[in-house]
């Protein structure tokens, strides 16, 4: 599998670090992509691709990135491992990549950053359960969930509207838009069980 770039009718090939496979997952309005690919050992590394070159990212001391989202202004989001191979939610901006921190679990990461560099994603907690988190000025927190013990948060808009999914108190999975600190559920689907939110414009508009 190779990451790709489509554009005036045309599909580019954007390459690896060397190894099989490569994935593209985000790009902004100048046409940068961000996303993962193998190195000739099979690792997987965060990339940029931007002008017709792919750049490794790095890390945060360990092996394994992979970029998610990326804002107009080139800042990066996603997962990569610290020195103890333990995946961390990471903003990378002007060449640097910055741990977001924890709440107290081994693994997280970053999905989405809009433009004014707010960045959401999902951190493990210590107790082992899966926590929504805004990231800005500083700060991680806790988005929390509907009433259940787990929650994602995949996307946040320029309006800071964030759209994830969260389990219920009866465990059942929902899917959710955050705003100005409260979260609501989205409704089901006629006949459905379960549900989960994976993007929203910034007309407030929400797919999943």
């Amino acid at each position: 599998m190779h990451a790709f770039l489509y554009s005036g009718g045309s599909a580019t090939d954007l390459g690896t670090f060397g190894g099989a496979n490569s994935y593209a997952y985000g790009i902004n309005a100048s046409g940068q992509v961000v996303g993962w690919a193998e190195n000739s050992s099979g690792v997987q590394r965060a990339y940029l691709y931007s002008g017709g070159t792919i750049t490794d990212l790095g890390t945060l001391g360990g092996s394994i990135s992979r970029a998610f989202g990326i804002n107009a202004t080139g800042q990066i989001v996603g997962t990569a491992y610290n020195a103890a191979e333990q995946h961390r939610p990471f903003l990378y901006s002007g060449g640097s990549m910055l741990d977001l921190g924890s709440f107290g679990g081994t693994w997280g990461r970053a999905m989405s950053i809009n433009g004014s560099g707010t960045v959401v994603g999902v951190s493990q907690n210590a107790s082992g359960n899966s926590r929504a988190f805004i990231y800005t000025g500083g700060t991680l927190q806790d988005l929390g969930t509907l009433g259940g013990v787990e929650s994602n948060a995949n996307k946040i808009n320029d309006n800071n509207q964030i759209v994830g999914g969260s389990t219920n108190a009866s465990g059942q999975g929902r899917a959710f838009i955050f705003h100005e600190g409260v979260m609501t559920e989205i409704p089901l689907l006629a006949g459905h069980t379960s549900a989960y939110a994976n993007s929203i414009n910034n007309h407030g508009v929400v797919v999943g």
